[in-house]
């Protein structure tokens, strides 16, 4: 799967291969396939385990976006759901970047920076990470 990624000017094609995420991917999936067990539907389980992960205890996670997540925009290869192009263009280049931390430093990594940003940049870093996931794991035959 290749994530189109702006980059100023530029497009950088990534794809999900760098060894720190191949790592993620692999605990990750373990975890969804037990929320998957508890009868949550494949991307409401990821969703979940991401939103665990991002959210530390005790803080309150915003509810599911108002329109359907996995609604890419009509260009494909913007990385980000479609209600995203409501947002600014400094929160959209933040979760832009947040994503391109995620593959290319871990995961764990992009949540520990998207807990320093604002509400909005978390939740739509939430959001797309969770689609991206969710395509992956299901180009890879973990999820169906």
């Amino acid at each position: 799967m290749s994530l189109l990624i702006p980059s100023g000017s530029l497009t950088m094609i990534e794809q999900f291969d760098d060894h720190l995420l191949e790592q993620d991917i692999a605990a990750l999936s373990k975890e969804v396939q037990q929320h998957t067990k508890a009868v949550e539907a494949p991307r409401e389980a990821i969703r979940s385990v991401i939103g665990e992960k991002l959210y530390p205890q005790g803080m309150e996670q915003p509810g599911s976006v108002p329109a359907p997540v996995s609604a890419p925009t009509d260009n494909s290869t913007n990385p980000l759901p479609r209600y995203a192009a409501d947002e600014s263009p400094i929160v959209k280049l933040e979760v832009e970047t947040l994503i391109d931390e995620a593959i290319h430093k871990g995961i764990p990594h992009a949540i520990k920076e998207a807990r320093k940003k604002d509400s909005s940049t978390m939740k739509l870093f939430h959001d797309s990470i969770t689609e991206k996931l969710y395509a992956e794991f299901k180009r890879r035959g973990i999820i169906k």
